[in-house]
């Protein structure tokens, strides 16, 4: 019996553009909508997944964590409205 090499059993497979581009939106979305520690975590992993991980074989962990991740909605971090001037604010010089 012959010994079998790792790339006859799991052949690496390339990603496409698309696909690398997409682990690279979900590195930088992920800085949004988790706190800064998960999230270091997952953007390194998604980034030396776009990398290295097709070596690796099945991704479908990553793909399902990009998915969600893609899914979910950035929270508004925009500064609220200035307060309109007081009353007695208003005949000073500026404020009209």
């Amino acid at each position: 019996m012959s010994p079998v090499s790792r790339d006859e059993i799991n052949t690496p497979q390339t990603m496409t553009q698309q696909q690398k581009l997409r682990l690279r939106n979900a590195s930088f979305r992920v800085q949004r909508v988790f706190p800064p520690c998960i999230a270091k975590l997952l953007q390194r992993e998604f980034l030396s997944w776009e990398e290295f991980g097709y070596y690796l074989g099945s991704g479908s962990i990553v793909k399902g964590a990009v998915d969600e991740i893609m899914s979910m909605p950035i929270p508004d971090i925009s500064p609220p409205a200035p307060a309109p001037a007081p009353s007695h604010l208003k005949s000073a010089v500026g404020y009209e």
